[in-house]
């Protein structure tokens, strides 16, 4: 199959995961049902998430550098890995928030932001990348926190009383962050060379994996609302499937 229908397929299942989950937060009742399965489904999503970034991606990233860089010693791959999840650390952290109502409508928005921010480098990484076991890997790894994340923005948002129509809005542009990447992805590698995309998708998978471990370790892994031994086995399991994975690919 040709690696870029095959992107695009995967594009438009995300967008439309991210779709659904996202509106059936936002027109949906909060029974306790669906607040646990949500709740196990995060945690599982957060070990998938960590082991992709470090078992991987980060190794993938490491391999290429390597590939075009043969002589180079410094960690470079892992330095941008690093600056990606302090990037979005600062995005989420030194933004002021203000203390009054403002901030409990505020802080929906900056999750979104952060969330987009990831959704755009996970698609760029998945578009730049050629091999198809790590295609795959990376739609495992994004279609796992997609619906979660869209779901848990769409709740975050109705309970700061957001109008439909501005929730709609943020679930449509949110869900549409990494089918962009992807094409976006996709589109830069027909013009570079073959040491440019090996270069290029180094990069971006270093910039993912940061942003993979960002997420698993502060927004869908073990908080102070996902640290029962249900939550810590559902982690705990998404990171043994992406080890047994590493030991098989």
């Amino acid at each position: 199959m040709d690696q870029f229908l095959l992107k695009l397929g995967f594009a438009a299942l995300i967008l439309c995961i991210a779709l659904v989950f996202g509106f059936l937060a936002i027109n949906s009742k909060r029974d306790n049902g669906t607040k646990h399965f949500l709740s196990y489904s995060e945690s599982f999503a957060g070990g998938i998430f960590l082991g992709v970034g470090l078992l991987h991606i980060l190794p993938h990233a490491l391999e290429h550098f390597r590939m075009v860089y043969p002589h180079s010693h410094f960690p470079w791959m892992m330095l941008l890995t690093c600056l990606s999840i302090v990037f979005l650390t600062m995005i989420e952290k030194m933004l002021p928030l203000p203390k009054a109502d403002d901030g409990s409508r505020l802080l929906p928005l900056l999750v979104a932001c952060v969330l987009s921010v990831h959704s755009l480098f996970a698609g760029l990484a998945l578009g730049m990348d050629r091999h198809f076991y790590s295609i795959f890997l990376l739609f495992v790894a994004i279609i796992a926190h997609k619906g979660a994340a869209a779901f848990a923005l769409g709740i975050s948002m109705r309970c700061a009383d957001f109008t439909m129509k501005r929730m709609q809005h943020i679930i449509i542009l949110f869900a549409m962050m990494t089918p962009i990447g992807i094409v976006a992805g996709s589109s830069l590698t027909t013009f570079f060379s073959s040491q440019q995309a090996l270069l290029t998708e180094s990069i971006f998978d270093a910039i993912a994996a940061g942003t993979f471990i960002y997420i698993a370790c502060s927004h869908r892994g073990l908080d102070e609302q996902h640290n029962s031994l249900v939550h810590i086995t559902s982690y705990l399991g998404g990171l043994a499937l992406m080890a047994l994975v590493a030991v098989w690919i």
